[in-house]
């Protein structure tokens, strides 16, 4: 609870300031975080894509039946 009461004892400015900085450098890293992946050859492959979709769950609708015994 201290850290949120510090919060709101900053000014409003400083608030803006200290927000707008955490966005500019979550933009950031993440336009860097693509360059670092090419120049350390982490892309994945065809073939890595592949392979993850096989093995995320996938979701089956199985209709049930009215009227079964299940129902009740």
């Amino acid at each position: 609870m201290a850290l949120w009461r510090s919060w709101k004892l900053l000014t409003p400015q400083t608030r803006i300031l200290i927000g707008g900085g955490v966005i500019v450098y979550a933009i950031g890293m993440e336009c860097l975080s693509d360059v670092a992946e090419r120049k350390l050859d982490l892309v994945p492959t065809d073939d890595d894509v592949k392979r993850l979709g096989n093995v995320i769950p996938r979701i089956r609708v199985v209709e049930r039946k009215q009227g079964s015994e299940e129902d009740r």
